[in-house]
């Protein structure tokens, strides 16, 4: 669980998914983008709400299975390989064009 409002690409999330924690978080900063889907991204933080939330992925393990699942998807986003590429795209055009 993740209610931080100054969260940036927020590295928490992504080892919850390493060790097959299913994620529910507050949807501030890039919250949403870094969990690409494999959480439960709140639109407000209050106690109740989040406390609704956990409590459902708690009680609901065909929820919590497939929240985990999602998550191994969502690691293979930022593989080492796949970073490389990402990074590659973004700076091959300004090699290039130095050339």
């Amino acid at each position: 669980m993740c209610v931080s409002e100054h969260e940036g690409f927020c590295v928490p999330l992504l080892e919850a998914m390493v060790h097959g924690v299913p994620v529910v978080a507050f949807g501030a900063a890039a919250v949403p983008e870094t969990l690409g889907g494999a959480g439960l991204v709140l639109d407000v933080k209050s106690p109740g709400v989040v406390a609704a939330a956990v409590g459902r992925v708690l009680g609901d393990a065909v929820l919590r299975e497939a929240m985990v699942a999602d998550g191994r998807v969502r690691l293979e986003d930022f593989s080492l390989e796949r970073s490389r590429e990402r990074l590659w795209d973004a700076l091959s055009p300004l090699i290039e064009n130095r050339a």
